[in-house]
């Protein structure tokens, strides 16, 4: 973390100025406490305050990114977290489709797992299913969420070259996000901007991604419009450093539909194992990789961090 922290150059100094205010960042101990104190108030902020997130502030205008007007963009979504949600499309909003919701504690993993499988592996139950999710995910945000919760997209270009269906823990290895428990996952596309919605985008900071040491800083030389570039997290699947970068934003949290399930290619799978990995060697590894995108100079940048 602090080694992201000293090599992160996409925060402007009017936003550093702002998270060291919440105090000294002399040690590991106290950045932690800051960051995760930054998460809470800014990032994260409550709904009831009403103040807009911090990568929407007028500070983190050098991290405003701009795509083409037809762009797409994707999200690889993990069903096995929303247990809090299926907990209360349960007993609050009464959708059918979890009456028989019998998970007592949303961070146990394996009857979440069991409980998706029965749904999401027939092929007839998965759409209606997921569809049921979504509803409960609006219905949750609308009426039960308490702080703003951004979305980590990424430009669905970049990630098609990892959707195979036939491995989904490709897909959770290609946006950079490690689990300790094998997981249901659901991939989504949907346009930047349509009738109904528009969204806007934003490079990510450290400061965005909080104490996650995954989130990898990119080049001082890459494109804002590039947004961040997730850190492929390569096992000796077959794929050990994404053949082109995954280019990665965050926006406003917006509520998703089945159609951009549809549109994704209908992908959902079940990862089978935990995806995780030696975290030097991944952040080596992807070094290396930027040098190869951008230039070898870049090694200057983050030299000293390693």
């Amino acid at each position: 973390m602090a080694r992201n922290l000293l090599a992160e150059h996409r925060v402007s100094e009017e936003r550093f100025l702002e998270f060291s205010k919440l105090g000294d960042l002399a040690s590991i101990a106290q950045i932690h406490k800051a960051l995760d104190e930054y998460q809470s108030n800014y990032v994260r902020p409550s709904l009831k305050g009403g103040i807009p997130p911090a990568y929407a502030h007028s500070n983190n205008a050098n991290n405003i990114a701009v795509l083409g007007p037809d762009a797409h963009l994707g999200t690889v979504l993990d069903l096995t977290r929303l247990g809090r949600v299926y907990a209360e499309a349960k007993s609050t909003f009464k959708l059918p489709e979890f009456s028989t919701y019998e998970v007592t504690d949303p961070g146990d993993r394996t009857q979440i797992n069991d409980f998706l499988a029965i749904r999401l592996t027939d092929p007839v139950q998965r759409r209606t299913f997921l569809n049921a999710i979504f509803k409960a995910m609006a219905r949750y945000r609308d009426r039960i969420e308490d702080r703003v919760h951004p979305t980590w997209a990424v430009e669905w270009n970049s990630i098609t070259p990892f959707l195979d269906p036939d491995s989904s823990r490709i897909w959770l290895q290609a946006v950079g996000v490690p689990r300790d428990d094998a997981v249901w996952l659901a991939v989504l596309r949907y346009p930047l901007r349509n009738r109904k919605r528009e969204v806007n985008l934003f490079r990510p900071t450290q400061l965005d991604a909080g104490w996650y040491a995954h989130h990898f800083p990119s080049p001082p030389k890459a494109d804002v419009a590039k947004g961040g570039h997730t850190m492929f997290l390569g096992q000796g699947d077959g794929l050990e450093a994404s053949p082109s970068p995954v280019s990665e934003f965050l926006h406003e949290p917006v509520d998703f539909r089945i159609q951009e399930w549809l549109a994704g290619g209908s992908l959902a799978g079940f990862t089978g194992r935990p995806v995780n990995g030696a975290l030097d060697r991944q952040r080596r590894q992807h070094l290396t990789f930027l040098q190869s995108v951008y230039g070898n100079e870049i090694g200057a940048w983050m030299a000293d961090y390693f």
